[in-house]
């Protein structure tokens, strides 16, 4: 098995189950939220007001949004793992060609955008194969590594 382009043979690929991907969300949530804190320290000591004003308001859900869609988009396009994916032994990989083929770039980026949808959180109880829309629309999935 060649870790930089093959995952699993086809025959294995099962996706893992929505609490285990509810863990992984859990976990990168957690991570993205230290990582947020700490943007906002730097800010607040760079002399910034981090009063209650738009501005501010704007700036917090700006780089908040920056750093998550980043966060996913680096460690899925690299590794195809997150930080929550590494704690719960799963991976990302993509299907659109070869089922079990690790994320291309463009890959890792759509399904990091579609993150973004209204209710997506929620995709993963609403369907009825435990599949997040950033999966489906993606034509990604997420395996045990």
């Amino acid at each position: 098995m060649n870790n930089l382009t093959t995952v699993q043979q086809a025959k294995d690929f099962v996706p893992v189950g929505r609490w285990r991907r509810f863990a992984n969300l859990a976990i990168d949530s957690f991570v993205c939220f230290l990582f947020l804190i700490f943007i906002v320290q730097i800010l607040a000591g760079s002399g910034f007001s981090l009063e209650r004003t738009p501005l501010a308001r704007g700036l917090v859900l700006g780089s908040s949004g920056v750093l998550f869609w980043t966060y996913f988009f680096v460690c899925e396009a690299l590794s195809g793992r997150t930080l929550g994916k590494f704690c719960t032994g799963t991976r990302a990989v993509g299907f659109e060609k070869k089922a079990g083929k690790t994320l291309s770039w463009k890959s890792a980026a759509l399904r990091s955008l579609l993150r973004f949808l209204p209710l997506e959180p929620l995709s993963i109880f609403l369907s009825k194969n435990s599949t997040p829309w950033h999966d489906s629309l993606s034509k990604t999935s997420v395996i045990r590594a």
